[in-house]
């Protein structure tokens, strides 16, 4: 008689290892910026061996974007109001209150500062891709409830609601005010058509 296969851990000694690692460099990176950082500094901190952060991670870039990236998903949910509008409202609230988080700023310029990086490219991808997944929740429930056409498409929604506000902060630098959430929302409703 087999016995039943142990239930693997939550995350398991990779998942403890990936968190230790992203821990650490973003911990450096909010005290000395990205162009200072090395990977044995991070491997030093995070207690593993460097060797091990090159063969997964590659770069001190590829880590630090990783990073940034999966703490922005755990920080930015998807609201469930009822109405298209209140979701995109509150989203768009939820994605300026998070912008202004010190290091979501530090993920927005090293995102834009290593744009050109094909290593990373992957990392942007598959971080958009998760987060229409994840917020076109509030299109999908919307179509569901016969608010807009069936064929509405959630990426787009999604830029519409989202790129004016990268925008300002990243170009611009215009105000994020009260208001904003409420304009971008319904303007990205209007854009559905």
């Amino acid at each position: 008689m087999t016995s039943p296969d142990p239930r693997p851990r939550p995350g398991g000694r990779s998942g403890r290892v990936r968190r230790a690692v992203h821990d650490a460099g973003l911990e450096l990176l909010e005290q000395r910026g990205i162009r200072d950082l090395t990977v044995p500094e991070i491997a030093a901190r995070a207690g593993v061996h460097a060797t091990s952060i090159y063969r997964r991670w590659g770069s001190v870039e590829r880590i630090v974007v990783e990073a940034l990236l999966e703490r922005s998903e755990e920080r930015l949910p998807v609201p469930d109001t009822g109405t298209l509008l209140e979701d995109l409202t509150r989203f768009a609230t939820e994605v300026i209150a998070y912008a202004r988080d010190p290091m979501a700023a530090t993920l927005m310029r090293t995102m834009a500062a290593t744009a050109d990086d094909p290593s990373l490219e992957q990392a942007r991808l598959e971080f958009w891709e998760s987060r229409v997944a994840a917020a076109g929740v509030m299109v999908s429930r919307a179509v569901a409830r016969g608010e807009i056409p069936a064929d509405t498409d959630a990426a787009r929604v999604l830029e519409t609601l989202i790129a004016p506000i990268h925008f300002r902060l990243l170009l611009s630098h215009g105000p994020l005010d009260d208001e904003l959430p409420t304009r971008l929302a319904r303007a990205a409703v209007a854009a559905i058509g």
